[in-house]
C-alpha cells in the first residue's frame, strides 16, 4: 500500500483539502512519535474492475488502497523541538503530496511561482539538515575507523559533500545525476527532494475552468522530475462532501468539476509513484493491485503471495481491453489473445493476469 504525506505552509488549506477526502473515515495514524498524525483510505473507483467483476461474475471487488496522512500542528515553515521527529516520520513515505494556495493569490502564476519557491525552500532546508548532520557523523566516525573503513567513509563523504554543494545552492536533490549505486547508498535517508512530489493547486471556485492552464504552469516551473499536478477548489468540494450524490455531482458538473476528488487524487499519486494497476479476477474475488512500474511476473506473483514467486510456473495474461472487446475468458481465449508469460514478463498496466504455480 502507497503511503503519501500531506504537507502545506500554514493557511494553505491543508485540513479542508484532508477532510474533502477522507469524507469522515479518519483515523488515528501509527508511527507518528510526539504529535498526532490522521490518516484517511482513499479506495477510488475503478470502471476496469467493475467491468471485470461482470465478465466474471465476481462476488465481491476490491480496489487498490492509498493511504493519506496528514501531520496536525506541524508542517511546513514550523519551527521546534519537533521538527526533527516530524521529519523523521516523513523518510518513510513513498510520496509527498503538496497544497499550494492559490486562492490567496489574484495572479496564479504569481502564487504558483512564489508556492513552489516557499515549499522547495523548506523541503531543501530539511534535507540541508539531514545531510550536514551526516557529515557530522561520517568525521566522528572517521577518527574510530580501521583503514578499510577508512576507504567506505571517504567514500560517502564525497557523495554527501555533493548532496550539500546542491542543497545550498538552492536545488534539490534530483537535480543531481547521481548513479545506481550512489541512489542505493542515500535511499535509506528518505529525502524530501529525492521523492515524487504532488502538487494540489487549491484554488477558489472561479478557478476551476483554468486548471488545465494552471497544472502546466506550474509543472513547467517545478523543479522535480518525477511530479503531478491536480487541480482542486478545498473550500467548494469540502461543502459538497455534505450533498446528497446527485445534487453534488450536478454542482460539481455546473462548475466544471468532472470527476469526485478522491478519483482525481488517487490517479496522481499513482501516476507520481510510477505504479500501475494489475487485476485478478475469479468468481469470488474482482482485484485490483498496484505495484512498481516495471515490475516483472515474478513480482506480481510475490505481491499476491510469496509462495505464489516461490512456485512460480507461468502468468496467463490479457490485456483489459482485449478481455472487454472478447466479453469472457473462455472468448478471449479462443480469439487467441491471452498469453502465458514466463517470470520475467514486464506487467503493462491494465493486464488481466492468473498466477498459475505448482502445488
Amino acid at each position: 500500500m502507497l503511503k503519501a504525506g500531506l504537507l502545506g505552509i500554514r493557511g494553505s488549506g491543508r485540513t479542508s483539502v484532508f477532510d474533502t477526502l477522507a469524507h469522515g473515515n479518519a483515523f488515528q495514524a501509527d508511527g507518528t512519535g510526539r504529535f498526532t498524525a490522521r490518516a484517511t483510505h482513499l479506495r477510488p473507483r475503478d470502471t476496469r474492475l467493475e467491468r471485470l467483476a461482470e465478465i466474471g461474475r465476481s462476488r465481491k471487488t476490491t480496489r487498490t488502497v492509498l493511504e493519506l496522512i496528514d501531520y496536525e500542528g506541524v508542517g511546513l515553515g514550523d519551527r521546534g523541538g519537533r521538527q526533527s521527529e516530524w521529519i523523521n516520520s516523513l523518510q518513510s513515505l513513498d510520496l509527498l503530496v503538496l497544497v499550494l494556495p492559490l486562492f490567496l493569490h489574484s495572479d496564479s502564476t504569481t502564487g504558483i511561482v512564489q508556492s513552489l519557491d516557499e515549499t522547495f525552500a523548506e523541503l531543501i532546508l530539511a534535507d540541508l539538515q539531514m545531510v550536514e548532520n551526516r557529515c557530522a557523523r561520517i568525521e566522528e566516525e572517521f577518527k574510530r575507523a580501521g583503514r578499510a573503513e577508512r576507504s567506505v567513509l571517504e567514500e560517502e563523504e564525497s557523495l554527501f559533500l555533493r548532496l550539500r554543494e546542491t542543497l545550498e545552492s538552492g536545488h534539490p536533490l534530483n537535480a543531481l545525476a547521481l548513479s545506481t549505486h550512489e541512489s542505493h547508498r542515500v535511499r535509506s535517508f528518505g529525502f524530501m527532494t529525492l521523492k515524487p512530489l504532488c502538487f494540489i493547486l487549491n484554488t477558489s471556485d472561479n478557478n476551476v475552468p483554468a486548471w488545465a492552464s494552471l497544472q502546466k504552469t506550474c509543472s513547467e516551473k517545478t523543479r522535480v522530475a518525477t511530479h503531478s499536478v491536480v487541480g482542486f477548489s478545498a473550500a467548494i468540494e469540502f461543502e459538497a462532501t455534505e450533498l446528497p450524490s446527485a445534487e453534488r455531482e450536478e454542482i460539481m458538473n455546473d462548475i466544471g468539476i468532472a470527476s469526485a476528488p478522491v478519483t482525481r487524487i488517487s490517479q496522481a499519486l499513482t501516476q507520481t509513484a510510477m505504479h500501475l494497476t494489475v487485476y485478478t479476477v475469479g468468481e469470488n474475488e474482482a482485484r485490483a493491485w498496484s505495484i512498481p512500474n516495471g515490475s516483472c511476473a515474478i513480482d506480481f506473483a510475490a505481491t499476491i503471495h510469496t509462495d505464489f514467486a516461490k512456485r512460480f510456473i507461468r502468468a496467463e495474461t490479457v490485456a483489459f481491453d482485449q478481455l472487454n472487446t472478447a466479453g469472457s475468458l473462455v472468448e478471449a481465449k479462443k480469439q487467441g489473445v491471452v498469453r502465458q508469460e514466463g517470470r520475467d514478463y514486464e506487467v503493462k498496466d491494465g493486464d488481466v493476469m492468473e498466477v498459475l504455480f505448482s502445488k
